[in-house]
């Protein structure tokens, strides 16, 4: 029962994540993360420790999609594993829609549960 409970909490996350993308909101997607958090993409592997060090990581982001002229973002989960109660490995399938092209990419996400909220503590690109 616990794991339903989890999984439409995780839903709701990056229910919340894909259409943050998809308004090209910085501050939205920020407020999926918890703060310490790491992110390993095309940047490289980041720290973020402060809100406006990962504002700006994602304001550039945005910039980057608004350019590509981002259509849609649609995501689908992989897998969904416990780590502990506050802690689950969640792997998905990104799909942008860009002006010219469709691009499919696989994120493995640490997400932690603090206060009832879920939030993104790790987000790594796979491959």
């Amino acid at each position: 029962m616990r794991l339903i409970k989890v999984a439409a909490s995780l839903q709701r996350l990056f229910d919340d994540y894909q259409q943050a993308f998809l308004s090209l909101s910085a501050d939205a997607i920020c407020n999926c993360y918890q703060l310490p958090c790491v992110i390993t993409d095309a940047d490289g592997r980041n720290e973020f420790i402060e809100y406006e060090a990962l504002l700006t990581k994602f304001n550039q982001n945005c910039g980057k999609l608004a350019q590509m002229e981002l259509q849609s973002v649609s995501f689908r989960f992989v897998s969904i594993a416990p780590i502990n109660e506050q802690q689950f490995q969640v792997k998905l399938v990104w799909q942008l829609v860009l002006a010219d092209k469709q691009l499919d990419v696989m994120f493995d996400y640490l997400c932690l549960q603090d206060d009832q909220e879920w939030r993104i503590n790790t987000a790594s690109v796979c491959g």
